[in-house]
């Protein structure tokens, strides 16, 4: 794989250019995600997002991209040697690789989602998205917590939530909303996404997103450049990216690798 200009690209594009917006937190919610990126082999990914919010907003991050990001903020140094490390490193095929966030703003009902495609770095904002819950007479028991089933449909897929019901806070993860407690795990009937709680705990961090520069864009958008990327991956890192990458033969493993890897159906599926 030949990369070019790689770090110098990186640092001229992803430096920070405006300062955060604090808003302190009060709770942090841990939870395991998994997603099937190869539908043909039905090989699963899993990753480790956490929900920090508190009563007007609430950011849900990749841990991983998280500390990477604070990382880059406070010590680019640092953070320049991590990112030589990862070059030469064997990725691990295990991780879901998702990198995006979503800053919620719970009274306005809106949220900011950030979200890379190949080497491109991308923001919008659009209203939280309505599920039409509709709460089932179903119960259980979720690390302690009484929870309460509903079903909703949104973008194509549908979905099974369990929400406590001793915990008011009316989100979840991803753009999960509107249940009248906190989602405990959230599916599609498909299970090709998953969301499931690990823990809760008081959180003193901020609820804001790293600054950061990245193409302003729509949810419509967006959603067809990944669809243009998922089509065609390599193409895409050699003639849309900011940082073009050459993976060599086209038909090589390499490639072949990169291709399975995008036989999956995005969460949000366009008609």
């Amino acid at each position: 794989m030949k990369i070019r200009h790689y770090l110098m690209a990186l640092a001229t594009f992803a430096l920070p250019t405006a300062a955060q917006e604090k808003s302190p937190a009060t709770t942090e919610v841990s939870y395991l995600v998994s997603c099937i990126n190869d539908t043909v082999e039905g090989k699963v990914l899993t990753d480790t997002f956490r929900l920090r919010f508190n009563d007007s907003k609430a950011l849900f991050y990749r841990v991983d991209d998280f500390i990477s990001d604070s990382t880059k903020l406070n010590d680019a140094d640092a953070w320049a040697r991590d990112v030589n490390k990862t070059l030469t490193r064997k990725k691990r095929n295990d991780k879901t690789g998702m990198c995006y966030y979503i800053l919620t703003d719970l009274q306005g009902k809106t949220y900011v989602y950030k979200d890379r495609i190949g080497t491109n770095a991308f923001r919008y904002t659009d209203s939280l998205p309505n599920f039409n819950w509709k709460i089932l007479p179903e119960q259980k028991t979720i690390a302690g917590h009484k929870c309460a089933k509903a079903v909703g449909k949104y973008m194509g897929r549908t979905y099974e939530a369990w929400y406590a019901t001793d915990i008011p806070a009316r989100l979840g993860p991803w753009k999960f909303n509107g249940l009248p407690g906190l989602v405990m795990a959230v599916y599609d009937t498909r299970r090709q996404y998953t969301f499931t709680f690990i823990d809760m705990q008081a959180c003193n961090g901020d609820v804001a997103l790293f600054p950061s520069r990245a193409f302003k864009t729509t949810k419509e958008k967006f959603l067809k450049e990944y669809a243009a990327y998922q089509s065609d991956p390599v193409t895409y890192f050699s003639t849309r990216s900011l940082i073009r990458i050459s993976f060599g033969a086209p038909d090589g493993q390499l490639v072949q690798e990169i291709n399975n890897d995008n036989r999956h159906r995005p969460m949000e599926i366009l008609e």
